[in-house]
């Protein structure tokens, strides 16, 4: 499927929106801001690097995304990185020793939320917009490597309700960070908009990864969907396929972990 593509047929059911899942830097609340500061810019997305369930999220910043494919017969998640641009290009004074923010620039940004609204290319599609809570510290000159799932639970189930069979759904994903200067001032950073597409590919992961014989006699061995997604997870993102890790012993293989 490529994006552009319309579902078979209507889809009606309400699909909710998404949620963050992490975010680099937490900070308190902010006190002061000096004249420098400027909004935060959301720069670019990239993919996040497969990876074993206990490793550290990590993304490639040498590839760009410019929409993604979700599979919702897997996890159904989709993480990506974002890049957090500080629009401050120099530093003022730090705030004074014993401050909520002791020792970070007055010209710092402290996000607060992250807010996503949808334009569906169904126009039967109703997704409300919504607003992930997060809370970090930009420094002025910095970036912030954001972590973001683009897929929380209940639009998740939402969507495995309404696309079925050879039926799909296109969603652009209007992403905007929105917090505030070091001295109360509201500010929100620019929009970015992100396309995705989800479908079904039917792969039914109660039976696709079935029991193995145990070669020392013992119970059989129930096989397991290998973490070859991003963070750990199982398939389903951009291609990444739904497998599973078979060896007979219990004792997986690389990608699956330990």
């Amino acid at each position: 499927m490529v994006p552009g593509a319309v579902s078979k047929a209507p889809l009606r059911a309400p699909i909710f929106a998404l949620f963050v899942v992490a975010a680099s830097g937490l900070a308190a609340m902010a006190v002061s801001c000096g004249p420098s500061a400027g909004p935060p810019r959301i720069g670019n997305l990239h993919p996040v690097k497969p990876g074993a369930p206990t490793d550290a999220c990590t993304f490639d910043d040498s590839t760009v995304l410019g929409g993604g494919s979700v599979d919702l017969s897997g996890s159904g998640r989709f993480t990506v990185e974002l890049d957090v641009v500080s629009g401050s290009t120099s530093p003022a004074a730090s705030n004074p020793p014993g401050s909520a923010t002791d020792g970070a620039s007055q010209n710092g940004f402290y996000a607060e939320e992250v807010d996503f609204t949808y334009q569906p290319s169904d126009p039967a599609l109703v997704i409300p917009a919504y607003r992930g809570l997060d809370y970090f510290y930009l420094a002025p000159g910095g970036i912030n490597h954001v972590f973001l799932n683009l897929v929380s639970a209940a639009a998740l189930d939402s969507l495995r309700t309404a696309v079925t069979g050879a039926d799909s759904a296109i969603v652009s994903i209007q992403i905007r960070i929105k917090g505030r200067y070091s001295n109360g001032t509201p500010v929100e950073s620019n929009q970015v908009s992100f396309p995705m597409l989800f479908f079904t590919s039917g792969t039914d992961l109660s039976t696709l990864c079935p029991p193995l014989p145990n070669p020392d006699g013992g119970p059989n061995i129930f096989d397991r969907v290998a973490p070859v997604g991003p963070c750990g997870d199982i398939g389903g993102q951009n291609g990444a396929p739904l497998t599973c890790c078979s060896d007979p012993r219990g004792f997986v293989q690389t990608a699956c972990g330990s």
